[in-house]
């Protein structure tokens, strides 16, 4: 490269810079040239080897002394700064560049820049790349050299030339410039399809892998959502609790977790979002109100809304409608009557205890006694209504003659409770009226109970009494229950399988629940115990069964939960839930549980003869031809193949009275499956319903299965069969004869086969035992082991045996009204 000068590289870049241009224009004219990537990478070449020249002694940098800011080769570049959302200044920047002699150069592969160094200098050469706007950009890429415009731009000699950076900037800077017409599609280099493809997954993929891989792994959901929460990514961890919630809705702790997670990303409306969705999947979690409750209050307190007391309140009664008759809702019970405590809204108060004592809870005395200790706290008038309280206070003074007035008590007679004088100055007395404070109402009666006052005592007594026979009515419907609430070991959801006895548990309790309690109290409980047995599919049925006497919506629903949440692959309930739908007019929604089955097990063949079924009794023969095709298309062995086509050959022949393409799928069956004596009865029977039948095709039919490789046993009955049927149905008497003939020597065959097999059976079984004399035969023993004996008798008995037992062994066990119990 010694003959090459640095003006021939940069007459190489002004010609790098027309083709640019020319290749643009080829560009406009067809889209799948060039383009000015390709262009942009030769001018890279270029670049490449000025640093190469240099390295050789042909060409020379020649920096001046300036000052940082202006030392960037862009920065005098005409139009750097105006591509589009980059400035000049933005390229490359450096310290003051002395003229100290060139020392060597590097250029550095690995980090994309090339570094031309003195002993107080360094010069970068960066890559050029794309903006996001699709034009060429040097950021701190491969273009330019950072040095500055000599004193002269070119000197040339023999032995030394002299190129500016600015040059080569230039350049670079006009390639980059050139407008782009509308529409203009830059081609950028594409990363290595291989470097890609070798990428090692992230840790979040390999947990995503896992829970992909078996969706059933609960363990590895928690470890995926564990890790997101961790990483604290809303999008990631958005997608992952979403997932789990479609599989696992009734995990009430996971929701929280959700809610809090938007709440830390400053997504306070999301959370509020999630915690809807929450309740609207686990209605009977106490505690996941609790929590929605104490984020709503927090958020209404924290941005100043003036009715957050009604809002709050309203999610409690929501809370308390749904979830209150729960046998342990005590605590969100206690939460409600706090909460209107603090509020004072004693009232309030008193009409929430009103509800709870009414209802069997867990903590029922506990509640009882937290009510007498209310109403000792406080006056009767504030925690009544006013009509309550008038009411009750006229039946205490009717049936109290020492508050009726002029009637003082027997212990107000005594002397010493008699009133003292009145020794108030004149003038002290209390103006006309100005009425001493009710009962209760005194300064002892704002800070502590009034236990002095008789009215309101009484009243106390009242109101307490009244309750009183509540609470006994309670009492006696826990007690009925208490039994198997306490067999409720886990009253929470979990995808471990719970105990025989906590099933049972739940099976008696539902039972009983349904005999004796309300339809409200039973759906509460079917709630309860489909959150503990999701996975059970016996509950789930049972629920649906119930329903049915009471909503169809409800029914639907109750199947709906289950078949498309939490057993969507149990084949028992959707089914069910497709003959549902059927029953109530509605094929199309069956033919989708179907076909939702379906996709969940593919190979399971009660449900392929569910579809089937549907769209036959939907009229759809046409469908039915092809659904039957389709399954023995893609069946995984030749038994299943055989299984669909034998009743692929009965709807032929039943339903369609195509005799022939019957006649033909069995056939192909059995080529395919040669060794199956059941396509055989199939086809023999299907010859044999025919009318009339055709002598020559049953015949043929029968010999077809007496050909085949089969053992003695099956050729025998099948050998029976055909001497069965020529003597019903045959024309040809000699024909008969003949096959009887050809059923003795298989009878014959039969027999030598089972009597070598009952020898060789026995000389292994059997012992040697020693060889005794056996006397001489008498007249009697002669004539019974003579040669007139009863063997050759009885095997022409095997003609008479034949027609009595063949109905009984053969046509009932193995025709097309047995084939199900006699075959699969």
């Amino acid at each position: 490269m010694a003959g090459v000068g640095a003006g021939d590289m940069v007459e190489d870049v002004e010609k790098l810079q027309k083709k640019s241009t020319a290749v643009r224009g080829t560009g406009r004219a067809k889209r799948g040239g060039m383009g000015r990537g390709k262009s942009a990478q030769d001018l890279k070449k270029a670049l490449g080897q000025i640093a190469d020249y240099s390295e050789e002694g042909d060409v020379s940098i020649e920096p001046d002394k300036t000052t940082a800011t202006d030392n960037c080769a862009f920065h005098d570049a005409p139009g750097a700064s105006e591509i589009p959302g980059t400035k000049a200044t933005d390229y490359i920047t450096s310290a003051p560049i002395n003229s100290a002699p060139l020392v060597q150069t590097d250029p550095s592969i690995s980090n994309g820049t090339s570094t031309i160094t003195n002993s107080e200098q360094t010069v970068s050469i960066t890559k050029i790349s794309m903006d996001t706007n699709g034009h060429t950009a040097p950021s701190g890429i491969d273009s330019e050299l950072n040095t500055n415009k000599p004193t002269s731009e070119t000197q040339a000699t023999d032995t030394d030339t002299i190129v500016t950076a600015s040059d080569t900037a230039a350049a670079v800077t006009a390639v980059s410039e050139e407008p782009m017409e509308e529409g203009e599609v830059v081609k950028e280099d594409k990363p290595d399809v291989k470097e890609e493809e070798s990428k090692e997954p992230t840790e979040l993929d390999k947990y995503w892998k896992s829970v992909k891989d078996n969706p059933s792994d609960f363990t590895g959901w928690t470890y995926l959502l564990q890790y997101v929460e961790q990483e604290n990514k809303v999008d990631s961890a958005r997608e992952a609790f979403e997932a789990f919630f479609a599989r696992y809705p009734y995990c009430y702790g996971y929701w929280k977790k959700y809610s809090d997670l938007e709440k830390r990303a400053g997504n306070v409306q999301v959370a509020q979002e999630v915690y809807e969705k929450a309740v609207r999947a686990i209605p009977l979690s106490a505690d996941l109100w609790l929590h929605y409750v104490t984020f709503l209050s927090t958020r209404l307190e924290e941005e100043g809304i003036d009715s957050a007391e009604i809002q709050v309140r309203e999610l409690y009664e929501r809370a308390i409608e749904t979830c209150g008759g729960d046998f342990r809702s005590d605590k969100l019970w206690e939460a409600y009557i706090n909460f209107e405590l603090e509020k004072k809204n004693l009232q309030r108060v008193t009409g929430i205890y009103d509800r709870l004592l009414a209802l069997p809870t867990q903590l029922y005395s506990h509640n009882f006694d937290n009510f007498k200790s209310f109403v000792n706290a406080n006056v009767p008038k504030d925690i009544l209504s006013l009509d309550e309280f008038l009411e009750l206070r006229k039946q205490v003074v009717t049936i109290t003659p020492e508050l009726q007035p002029g009637v003082p008590a027997d212990d107000e007679l005594s002397p010493e409770n008699a009133p003292a004088v009145d020794d108030a100055p004149p003038g002290e007395e209390k103006p006309p009226g100005e009425d001493s404070p009710p009962p209760g109402e005194d300064k002892a009666a704002k800070t502590e109970e009034v236990s002095g006052d008789p009215e309101t005592e009484a009243l106390r007594k009242k109101i307490i009494e009244i309750r009183t026979v509540v609470h006994k009515t309670t009492e006696e419907e826990v007690s009925k229950r208490w039994q198997f609430e306490e067999g409720i070991r886990r009253p929470y959801f979990h995808v471990k399988p719970l105990e025989k006895a906590q099933l049972k548990n739940w099976k008696d309790y539902l039972d009983w629940e349904i005999e004796n309690g309300t339809h409200k109290r039973v759906l509460l409980l079917f709630e309860r115990c489909m959150i503990s047995c999701a996975l059970y599919e016996e509950f789930w049925m049972k629920y649906a069964k119930y329903m049915e006497e009471h909503s169809v919506k409800g029914v639907r629903e109750v199947y709906k939960r289950a078949c498309t949440i939490h057993l969507p692959k149990k084949p028992t309930i959707n089914l069910a839930w497709a003959a549902f739908e059927e029953i109530h007019g509605n094929p199309t929604s069956a033919f989708e549980v179907l076909h939702n089955l379906n996709k969940q097990i593919p190979q399971y063949s009660s449900i392929a003869l569910r579809r089937i079924g549907l769209e036959r009794r939907q009229g759809n023969v046409e469908d039915v031809e092809g659904m039957f095709e389709e399954y023995i298309d893609n069946s995984q062995n030749t038994e299943t193949a055989t299984f669909y086509r034998i009743k692929y050959a009965r709807f032929l022949m039943k339903v369609k009275r195509d005799v022939a393409k019957a006649r033909t799928v069995l056939n192909t069956a059995i080529d395919n499956d040669k060794k199956n004596a059941k396509l055989y009865n199939q086809l023999i029977d299907l010859e044999y319903q025919c009318n009339p039948i055709d002598e020559t095709r049953m015949n043929e039919a029968l010999d077809r299965a007496l050909g085949a490789n089969f053992s003695q046993d099956e050729k025998v009955k099948f050998s029976r069969r055909k001497l069965e049927f020529n003597e019903d149905f045959g024309s040809d008497v000699s024909r008969l004869m003949e096959v009887y003939e050809e059923h003795q020597k298989v009878m014959k065959e039969y027999n030598a086969t089972k009597k070598r097999k009952s020898t060789s059976t026995s000389e292994e079984a059997a012992p040697k035992k020693t060889k005794v004399e056996v006397p001489p035969p008498t007249s009697s023993t002669a004539a019974s082991t003579s040669g007139y004996s009863n063997t050759g008798y009885d095997q022409s008995g095997y003609y008479q045996n034949t027609w009595g037992n063949y109905n009984q062994g053969y046509y009932g066990a193995g025709g097309w009204g047995g084939y199900n119990t006699g075959y699969y």
